[in-house]
């Protein structure tokens, strides 16, 4: 009996999809930059500020949130986001070290 082999291809992701091209974590994201702003109209803003002061303050970190989540900095790399983009930056640079050499007095 021969046994059998199946093979899954790398370019399918086992991520859930909340909405089309959106998933779970980037849901949970974009969620959270709507409660921040919330949070900020609902405990820290005064009441005697103009309205529109108050709709920037809040769409603010909505706003970026789904720029971390929809922005694709690299063009021919299309599953690559801004959010992952900055993180092997971050990663990168935490990895480069500096050294320094001291001359040796002959």
């Amino acid at each position: 009996m021969e046994n059998k082999r199946f093979l899954i291809p790398r370019h399918i992701s086992k991520e859930i999809h909340v909405w089309r091209f959106i998933t779970l974590k980037e849901a949970l994201l974009l969620g959270s930059g709507g409660g921040i702003g919330w949070l900020i109209y609902y405990f820290f803003l005064p009441s005697n500020v103009d309205i529109q002061i108050k709709v920037f303050v809040v769409v603010l970190p909505a706003a970026l949130m789904g720029l971390l989540v929809f922005v694709k900095p690299i063009k021919v790399r299309k599953n690559v986001r801004l959010f992952h983009f900055i993180k092997w930056k971050v990663d990168y640079n935490k990895r480069q070290k500096t050294f320094f050499y001291k001359k040796k007095q002959f």
